[in-house]
């Protein structure tokens, strides 16, 4: 799907099972907490007010019951990694 780059004062907003999180920038950490662990939760992101993707968070695939969502600059989707480690930027604790 192609979809504009976001701007240097572009905003996020990831809702997830139908709770909106407040606003993300593309390059910040963000802790979410209080996400179902016992099944998949839907995510739906929007960039500026405009639907831009969704996908699945299965927190059973982590070994330790947490996931990173981190932008992939250059594709400007959303990644899910059930590693969090500092490598990828997650310092989110």
């Amino acid at each position: 799907m192609e979809r504009p780059p976001p701007g240097p004062h572009s905003r996020y907003t990831l809702i997830v099972d139908g709770r909106e999180i407040a606003g993300v920038d593309g390059n910040a950490p963000r802790r979410i907490d209080d996400v179902r662990a016992d099944r998949a939760v839907h995510v739906r992101v929007r960039l500026d007010a405009r639907d831009a993707e969704s996908f699945a968070i299965d927190l059973r695939e982590s070994p330790d019951r947490r996931a990173c969502l981190w932008l992939r600059s250059g594709y400007w989707n959303w990644q899910v990694d059930y590693d969090p480690t500092p490598t990828r930027g997650c310092a989110c604790g």
